[in-house]
């Protein structure tokens, strides 16, 4: 179970890192609602902070560690930290007045960090930070919560509960890596892992999620207060089914890990043995029997040419660290010969010939008596860590296994490797987990949308009765989002434009008399008799509804749509229409836009075999490209991308498309700038496939990309190097092959002699 644990570390600091987000998201609610608890503020970026912290503890199992990357994760758990003292600050400001100002963190962090440092470098800046800021902090925290909950009339039970769950998650900070002062020396991560047999982390996660279930559980029953109707409705949903949905998504990204790193570690065993077994096979079994296992090899001529045959091999195998040979003397596991790859170039060996190798005398036993080939490890000796790949080597005449060679790979790289291969099935698990927590959270919004849409309505219902001309006619202003509006006194022919509706129809309000002349100047000649028909069907039916287009002094086209409501006398004679209007300009030309791309590219999009997409680039105020729009794809993009259009069309691509590489941008905005098409072949990260196509711009600042997906052709070219690798291992371990042979045919007529025959 022990092997286990440390096989899913990555997996145990993803899903320990997500849980805190969602404690964030679960506490940003509860501030929403409750806003007057500033604690749940700091609750959520506690949770950010430190699941960010986790996720960079996360990827050092993959990309390795070092003094930048270890001081950013040490910052960002520091943060997370630092909240718990904020919350702590702001109830002693709240209590006593501003006493504790931000000047309090500076002999707080003064102290961690100097203190740290000199104890430990950043381990000990690590361990102090948890000790004042998570233990301490936290603990200051969860008093203040305490405290709340006697104002909470009486609802107490589930803050209790939280309180109590979260003062265990914050004694477990006690539990931190391994230092050189007590108690680090004592009480660590590495201690706790050999006396239970699973990892701190595992608990903390469990208290994670738990603490934000109950902040969840809170939220929803607070809601359910506020919105008796909606909200009684997804009760169920809330606290069942979404939790449950989520257990299942991390469930099934946690197999599929374990399963991908599963099979890339069979790959690499399998690769390591076949290294084993043809450098084994190209040792000469009579050179190895010339071998004493004594100081006297150094002088041994064969000793010498095997060494040089090692050299090759640790030449063509850069990844491998030693190549060695056993063998048998007095019953024990002797090394013949030894080196290793910094010694490259002087053959230096790190074990003397005949000394005793005490480690996997059962396997090498085994192999000794039966021949075969396996591989041990990771395991640790006094050389250190690593993975071995043992194959026998037999001498052909009398059938006995002479020797046993060995190829030594390093642990860690080779945790590195796997590791590698387990990223992307915990990027998927993370992308599926995301978009599910999206889909919940707009469903949500959608619900509370409806709700206030209809006590809007029932307001608006009870104020029809009062409301005046006046009123009215600021309902359909404020119901309206950037309109202007306007008002027509039909028997005086005067139009009062507000400074929106100028804005709107390019006209200067201080020589704009309001006439109908001045009106028609600016209105697109086409257009006059369609405005008089929708003011004839306004003055027969009471509303008023058109749009028109309208130059502006710099001769650009505008449309504009407008809504009015007549209003009459008593004698039921229409005295003037009141409304709004906006412009629509961007509408029109999307639609026109739209029907001419349907006429000119149906037939294309519908035979094309390579992906297609149309975009528009965005720049920031100093014209550098910072995102683009898709507007448009065809089949074979939504094939190739694994993903319907509907999530990408009209958004902008990297929230659209979590992990996009910046060089897709780099590659797209300069053709979209400079008119200049390119093609180019890009590995997309985020899908895990190589792609090949061109990119061309019609229109500024708009581009189209064409692409097919060349995955299988990469890989195939990868296979095809790994071949001419394994040729070229071939010949440079097969130098001697033919003195081998001349020496077998000496000695088949020596034996030829002896035993008399012709």
């Amino acid at each position: 179970m022990h092997n286990f644990f440390v096989s899913q570390m990555d997996y145990i600091f993803f899903v320990y890192g997500l849980s805190f987000i969602c404690l964030a998201a679960t506490s940003f609610f509860m501030y929403r609602a409750r806003p007057q608890l500033t604690y749940w503020k700091w609750f959520a970026l506690f949770g950010i902070f430190h699941g960010i912290a986790e996720w960079l503890d996360m990827l050092v199992f993959s990309m390795g560690d070092g003094f930048l990357f270890k001081l950013i994760r040490i910052l960002f758990l520091t943060l997370s930290f630092l909240c718990f003292v904020e919350i702590a600050r702001a109830e002693a400001q709240k209590r006593w007045g501003n006493i504790l100002g931000p000047w309090v963190y500076i002999p707080l962090l003064s102290f961690t960090l100097g203190s740290g440092w000199i104890l430990g470098g950043l381990t000990g800046v690590n361990i102090l930070s948890r000790y004042v800021f998570g233990v301490m902090g936290g603990l200051l925290a969860i008093s203040v919560i305490l405290t709340s909950t006697k104002s909470d009339k009486g609802r107490t039970r589930s803050l209790v509960i939280f309180a109590s769950l979260l003062g265990c998650y914050v004694c477990t900070q006690f539990v931190v890596p391994r230092g050189s002062f007590f108690p680090s020396s004592l009480m660590n991560q590495d201690t706790f892992f050999s006396i239970l047999g699973f990892p701190i982390q595992l608990v903390r996660m469990v208290f994670a999620l738990v603490l934000a279930w109950i902040v969840w559980l809170k939220y929803s029953r607070l809601r359910m207060r506020m919105f008796s109707t909606t909200e009684n409705k997804l009760r169920f949903w809330q606290k069942v089914w979404f939790p449950l949905g989520f257990v299942m998504i991390l469930t099934l990204g946690g197999l599929l890990t374990y399963y991908s790193g599963y099979i890339k570690d069979q790959e690499s065993r399998r690769h390591l043995l076949d290294n084993a077994e043809i450098a084994a096979s190209l040792i000469n079994p009579n050179r190895i029997k010339t071998l004493t296992g004594t100081d006297q090899d150094l002088q041994n001529e064969n000793y010498n040419r095997i060494r040089e045959q090692f050299l090759n091999i640790l030449t063509a195998q850069p990844e491998a660290l030693y190549v060695y040979l056993f063998g048998k003397k007095d019953g024990k596991n002797i090394f013949l010969l030894d080196t290793e790859q910094s010694a490259k170039m002087k053959l230096v060996p790190l074990a003397k010939p005949g000394e005793v190798y005490p480690e996997d005398t059962e396997i090498l036993d085994r192999i000794f008596q039966s021949g075969g080939s396996c591989v041990v490890g990771p395991e640790t000796d006094k050389w250190g860590a690593f993975i071995s790949g043992l194959a026998s080597i037999q001498d052909p005449v009398t059938n006995r296994f002479v020797a046993v060679l060995g190829i030594d790979y390093d642990a860690s790289q080779w945790s590195l490797t796997i590791n590698r291969a387990r990223l992307m099935p915990i990027g998927i698990t993370l992308l599926f987990g995301i978009l599910y927590l999206v889909f919940f959270m707009v469903y949500k919004h959608e619900e509370a949308t409806k709700q206030g849409a209809e006590e809007r309505e029932l307001i608006q219902v009870k104020l029809a009765a009062q409301l005046q001309e006046s009123q009215e006619h600021l309902d359909m202003a404020l119901k309206s989002s950037q309109m202007g509006t306007w008002h027509w006194d039909i028997e005086k022919d005067y139009r009062f434009w507000d400074e929106q509706t100028h804005r709107l129809m390019g006209t200067d309000p201080r020589i704009f008399a309001g006439s109908y002349q001045e009106f028609s100047c600016i209105l697109h000649l086409d257009d006059h008799q369609k405005l008089n028909d929708a003011l004839a069907r306004a003055l027969k039916d009471g509303f008023y509804e058109t749009d028109y287009r309208v130059i502006w002094p710099d001769k650009s086209i505008h449309y504009i749509n407008s809504r009015g409501k007549v209003i009459y006398d008593d004698q039921n004679k229409a005295q003037r229409i009141i409304g709004v209007c906006w412009d629509i300009t961007g509408q029109k030309r999307a639609e026109n836009l739209l029907l001419e791309s349907e006429k000119k590219y149906h037939v294309l999009f519908d035979e094309m075999v390579s992906g297609f997409a149309y975009h528009q680039l965005i720049c920031d105020e100093k014209g550098q490209p910072v995102d683009y729009i898709t507007l448009e794809v065809n089949k074979e993009f939504e094939k190739l991308t694994n993903g319907p259009k509907e999530l990408v069309i009209g958004k902008r691509a990297y929230a659209a498309v979590p992990g996009l590489d910046k060089e897709w941008l780099d590659i797209f905005g300069q053709v979209a700038l400079t008119g200049q098409p390119c093609h180019y072949v890009q590995y997309a990260s985020n899908l895990g496939k190589w792609f090949e196509g061109s990119v061309f711009s019609g229109e500024k600042g708009f581009f189209a990309v064409t692409f097919v997906d060349i995955t299988d052709k990469k890989k195939t070219e990868e296979e095809r190097n790994s071949q001419m690798q394994e040729l070229k291992i071939f010949y440079q371990a097969s130098v001697g092959r033919e003195e081998r042979i001349v020496e077998l045919k000496d000695e088949v007529e020596r034996l030829k002699k002896e035993l008399g025959r012709p």
